[in-house]
């Protein structure tokens, strides 16, 4: 069994009288690994590392991420160490499902007291791994040039006629976006739009040109200035809390459900074909 697929399918779901296609990538990964489509960029780094004499991993979770799962996934099929940290809740005396699956695949999960952000409790883990030999602490939030690069394969076996038209997707680090991004600059496409949909409600123009830099990084050309057909929005859902818009397909609540509430409330504006980028379940 291949541990990612390619090629995904798309469906095809009515919205406010409207077609949305919807790209299932939550469907990339079987079972038992999680469902979202960062673990494309993750094999890829894995596999690079590996040949470079890698032979243990470390990942911090965040409360609602699935980068240690992903992460024990693909470990427990090569056959390295895996360790996975996260914030535990006060009082919590259970591993979270995201965290038990990993454990399952055999990572070893270790629990952090959740004092301060994420990004603080990276650095520290960091202190700990600097001088570990054959071993590497992934990027908080799996932010990974492959998984820009391998978004922008999968981008190009979506049909060119449903990348015209209006293109919605969820931005949380902004790696997917960047590689949707990069793929419609490769291929000469100019959709209507592409709407990436983010909870960050600070720095929003900053965030759009983070995404853009992601994406000259893999391009390895463009002008400094983002195109005008890429934009940002802002969800109604708080970050820190799951949406609760029903969707007629598998879409996490943390993430991407946000991007279809905001597709689902604007359909109506949207120039067609309407494409929503379903990143996880």
């Amino acid at each position: 069994m291949k541990l990612v697929l390619d090629n995904t399918p798309v469906e095809t779901y009515s919205v406010g009288g409207r077609i949305v296609h919807v790209k299932r990538e939550d469907l990339c990964c079987p079972y038992p690994g999680p469902g979202f489509s960062k673990i494309r960029g993750l094999q890829a780094h894995l596999q690079d590392s590996l040949v470079k004499g890698i032979r243990e991993f470390a990942v911090l979770d965040t409360s609602t991420s699935k980068a240690g799962w992903g992460t024990a996934y693909l470990g427990a099929a090569t056959c390295v160490g895996v360790t996975v940290y996260y914030p535990a809740k006060q009082g919590a005396s259970s591993l979270p499902l995201n965290q038990r699956m990993a454990e399952g695949l055999g990572a070893r999960v270790i629990r952090l007291d959740p004092v301060a952000r994420a990004k603080i409790l990276w650095h520290r883990v960091a202190q700990e791994w600097k001088d570990k030999a054959h071993a590497e602490l992934l990027p908080l939030g799996l932010r990974l040039n492959e998984a820009v690069a391998e978004t922008a394969a999968e981008v190009r076996k979506t049909s060119d006629v449903m990348k015209s038209g209006t293109i919605v997707v969820n931005v949380s680090s902004g790696t997917i976006c960047a590689g949707l991004l990069s793929s419609l600059i490769e291929q000469g496409l100019t959709p209507r739009a592409l709407v990436g949909v983010t909870s960050h409600r600070l720095n929003v123009e900053a965030k759009r040109r983070s995404i853009w830099n992601k994406a000259l990084d893999y391009l390895g050309f463009g002008s400094s200035v983002p195109p005008s057909w890429f934009r940002l929005e802002v969800s109604d859902c708080e970050y820190s809390d799951a949406c609760e818009e029903p969707s007629p397909f598998p879409c996490n609540p943390w993430y991407d459900r946000k991007a279809w509430q905001w597709l689902v409330y604007n359909v109506g504006n949207l120039a067609e074909p309407i494409l929503f980028w379903n990143i996880g379940s």
